[in-house]
């Protein structure tokens, strides 16, 4: 099993079965200026319409600026890509996403505002970005081909309990001087 030997401490990989994918959740929420710094991170757990079907996502990433938006996937890489998560992704790219969804996540986060976040959601669709426990170049290259994207977010513990992460992949973001 890898370890990571940081500040006088030993981390072991955490088991690929040994959390659920709702811990896993949880600790991207806690640790979320580990992906994106400067994004607001919202539950979102409301359904998501589409000519695929319906699905549910993790959360949603919001620009500070309501530029943009991804709908974010977390997934633990033994579930089924072809069965489970592609499916998914192709939902939430080609999903409809309206006012309900709007006052969805602004309930769900004190700085959200609602108005901005229904202006948003009149433009483009959000991107997908799908985060899993664990590297698979199948999943990334099924993934990339239904245009979303895939960071792979490895979680090291010490015996103190202590966290630290081994990320690849990044969130794609506007450049500064975009308007």
């Amino acid at each position: 099993m890898p370890r990571l030997f940081h500040r006088d401490e030993w981390y072991e990989l955490i088991s690929a079965t040994s959390m659920l994918e709702t811990e896993f959740e949880q600790l991207l929420v806690q640790y979320r200026t580990v992906f994106h710094p400067s994004a607001w991170l919202v539950p979102f757990k409301k359904t998501v319409l589409s000519a695929c079907g319906s699905a549910q996502a993790d959360l949603a990433l919001i620009d500070p600026n309501y530029r943009e938006w991804t709908v974010v996937e977390v997934e633990m890489n033994r579930h089924s890509l072809h069965g489970h998560v592609l499916p998914q992704v192709r939902t939430l790219r080609d999903g409809r996403y309206g006012s309900e969804h709007a006052t969805y996540l602004a309930d769900r986060h004190a700085f959200l505002d609602c108005d901005k976040l229904c202006e948003m959601m009149k433009g483009e669709a959000p991107s997908v970005l799908v985060i899993v426990d664990r590297s698979d170049p199948e999943w990334a290259r099924e993934l990339r081909r239904e245009g979303a994207q895939l960071m792979v977010f490895e979680t090291y513990r010490s015996e103190k309990l202590g966290y630290i992460f081994g990320v690849d992949g990044e969130i794609r973001s506007l450049a500064d001087h975009v308007l």
